[in-house]
């Protein structure tokens, strides 16, 4: 697998250590943890358990993004999850233009390479239907066929709208104008 050969060119490198996409902030104190030969991160350990727990036991995907799960990856870290927030409110109609542009030129490896890109950005947020949609698109690009695009690209556009409004509720950010 590609995951499998990226994962040996690290190794291969130099590297001590590999954390695979979306990274969490319980994954890096983990893997820092275990290079340094540290086994007292208790703490941590638990968080992550809970974390995976709320994951594996409430896949509820009718929500926009599962806000208890990201609030605890981010835990005592409030203003980097709000800066987590902002920037991804600024930089999110650039990554829909991208994929539209990529779906309008008919251009299956920059809607791959676009997609692939927000599906990495939206699961940071544990957004899993934006996450899902951002799936398709990227699968969709991957096979070259390019029928049927346009409908899952709308539901993506939606699922992104109701993704923005709830992380700005949630978070209190006033949208730029």
């Amino acid at each position: 697998s590609s995951l499998k050969a990226d994962i040996d060119r690290c190794f291969e490198s130099g590297m001590d250590d590999f954390i695979s996409k979306p990274i969490t902030i319980s994954a890096i104190v983990k893997t820092l943890a275990e290079c340094r030969r540290e086994n007292t991160q208790t703490n941590t350990q638990e968080t992550k358990s809970n974390l995976d727990s709320l994951i594996l036991n409430n896949p509820n995907t009718s929500r926009p993004f599962n806000e208890t799960s990201f609030r605890i990856n981010f835990q005592d870290m409030e203003d980097i999850a709000k800066d987590a927030v902002s920037n991804f409110l600024q930089i999110l109609p650039q990554k829909i233009s991208l994929i539209e542009t990529a779906i309008k030129s008919k251009n299956s490896g920059k809607l791959k390479l676009e997609a692939h890109s927000l599906k990495g950005i939206v699961a940071t947020f544990y957004a899993e239907p934006s996450r899902l949609l951002a799936w398709q698109l990227e699968q969709i690009g991957h096979g070259g066929n390019l029928d049927g695009v346009e409908n899952i690209f709308l539901q993506l556009k939606t699922e992104l709208e109701r993704l923005k409004e709830a992380l700005t509720k949630s978070f209190f950010i006033k949208e730029a104008v």
